[in-house]
Formats: structure tokens, sequence, C-alpha cells
């Protein structure tokens, strides 16, 4: 019962795989959305567009970075 407090469950070895395990995503997640975002206005967003139509995915991190960019011309 004592590991339902978070500070005493990260002080186990579940608990410090957990953390590990969360930097690991968190990590792999903010390295596709710089790459993303370097890309996109070196490709420019027509370009952009057409090179996801033509893979046929549109990604919600690419709809975002998409909103963001049409919003800031605006």
């Amino acid at each position: 019962i004592l590991l339902y407090i978070d500070f005493l469950y990260y002080l186990t070895p579940d608990g410090q795989r957990f953390r590990r395990a969360c930097r690991l995503v968190h990590d792999f997640t903010d390295a596709v959305i710089q790459e993303r975002r370097r890309t996109l206005p070196s490709q420019g967003v027509d370009d952009f567009l057409q090179a996801k139509a033509k893979s046929k995915t549109l990604d919600f991190i690419d709809v975002l970075l998409l909103s963001k960019v049409g919003l800031s011309g605006i």
C-alpha cells in the first residue's frame, strides 16, 4: 500500500525502471517533434503537404505543426 505514494514508488526498482521508460519515450517524441519543426520551414508547406499526400499519411503532429504555421501567418 505504501507504493501508491509516488515518492516511495520511484525509489523502488520498478519505479526507477518506469521513470527510465518514460524518459525514453519523451526523448523520442521530442526528437520527432524537433525534426518535423526543422523540416517544415526548410521544405515549405506546399512541398511538405505534397510529400505527405504521396505517402497518404498525415500524423497528428503534422496537423498541429501545420495549424501553428497557418495561424502564425495570419
